[in-house]
C-alpha cells in the first residue's frame, strides 16, 4: 500500500473521531458529555453554572449512566450531587420525581449514594451541593491538521 494513502487514512480516521467528542475533562456516555463539578452552589446556581458550558444538569436516566458518572475522577462519592428534574429515583424502581422543582426552596433532585447504592432523592434547593452538568457532543473545538481548513464541523484539505 502506497504510504501517501495510508497516510491519508489515518489524518480522515483522526478527523472523523475528533469531529464529534467531548472536551477535556468531561466524559462522553451514549452521545453526550458528562461532568461532576466539585463546586458547591444551590440548585439555581447549579443550573446557571452548566448553562455557561451550553448545558444543563445531568439527567441521569438509568443506572448505567449512574455508574459512568461515578467513576469520573472529579467525582466524590461522599457528596450530594444536584442533576435535573425527572431523573429517575432508586436503582430498582426507577420511578421518576414527580415534579420539577418548582421557585420553592424544596424538592430539587440529587445523586448520592446510600450504603452500596447510588439514588437520586430530593432535598432543599437552596442548599449548597456540587453538581452534574451535561452537554452536546460538539465539533465546534475540532482542530484540522496543518495543511487543512475547518468549515463548519468538516476539515477540507487545501490543494
Amino acid at each position: 500500500m502506497d504510504i501517501h494513502i495510508l497516510r491519508e487514512i489515518l489524518c480522515l480516521f483522526t478527523i472523523f473521531s475528533l469531529g464529534l467528542c467531548c472536551n477535556t475533562d468531561w466524559r462522553e456516555i451514549n452521545g453526550r458529555c458528562f461532568r461532576p463539578f466539585p463546586f458547591e452552589y444551590d440548585f439555581r446556581m447549579a443550573r446557571r453554572v452548566c448553562q455557561i458550558y451550553k448545558g444543563d444538569l445531568a439527567f441521569i436516566s438509568n443506572t448505567t449512566l449512574i455508574v459512568s458518572i461515578s467513576a469520573h475522577p472529579e467525582y466524590d462519592r461522599t457528596k450530594h450531587y444536584w442533576v435535573k428534574e425527572g431523573s429517575y429515583r432508586g436503582n430498582t424502581t426507577s420511578t421518576p420525581l414527580e415534579a420539577p422543582a418548582a421557585a420553592s426552596s424544596n424538592g430539587c433532585p440529587y445523586l448520592t449514594r446510600v450504603a452500596s447504592n447510588t439514588v437520586i432523592s430530593s432535598e432543599d434547593c437552596d442548599k449548597k451541593n456540587p453538581l452534574i452538568c451535561e452537554v452536546q457532543k460538539k465539533g465546534t473545538d475540532l482542530i484540522c491538521p496543518q495543511t487543512w481548513d475547518l468549515y463548519g464541523l468538516y476539515c477540507f484539505k487545501r490543494n
